[in-house]
């Protein structure tokens, strides 16, 4: 008979707010008080894939009780490892891609719209896309949601 490695059957401490977490006997698992997904607690300074900001950067943010949130640069960089991001602004869905699997080439595109913005790097995304001519990183602090497309 064969092990489930996804089997949920460790209880840890959630390395962001001490709740009792249920993980795989590799770490994996979200934290239903905090909702951080486990990461490697011993690298606290490092970009974490599954939550996007770093378990430091997340422990500032739930100590001043601020939901965990990448800022611009976070989220820029999990758009340079994902390649596929999401986030909602003023209640809109939006996704940004890359449109070819070099990471060349990216959109924004707000879901259940037609049209979408395009650009040629990564730079001249960081630099150039915009919501109703105010650039992105401008208006980042007013996201609600961030995070990869699964």
């Amino acid at each position: 008979m064969r092990k489930d490695t996804l089997e949920k059957n460790v209880l840890k401490k959630c390395d962001l707010c001490s709740y009792p977490v249920a993980v795989t006997e590799y770490g994996n698992g979200s934290c239903n008080n905090c909702g951080w997904t486990q990461s490697d607690a011993d690298r606290p300074d490092d970009f974490c894939y599954y939550n996007i900001i770093s378990l430091n950067r997340a422990r500032q943010l739930y100590k001043e009780g601020k939901p965990l949130l990448p800022n611009f640069e976070e989220f820029m960089e999990g758009l340079r490892v994902y390649r596929q991001m999401e986030f909602i602004y003023s209640k809109k869905h939006y996704w940004v891609g890359s449109e070819h699997s070099n990471g060349a080439g990216f959109q924004l595109h707000e879901i259940d719209k037609p049209e979408n913005q395009s650009y040629t790097s990564l730079a001249e995304f960081k630099a150039k896309a915009n919501i109703n001519g105010v650039l992105l990183k401008d208006l980042w602090s007013e996201v609600k949601k961030a995070s990869f497309m699964i």
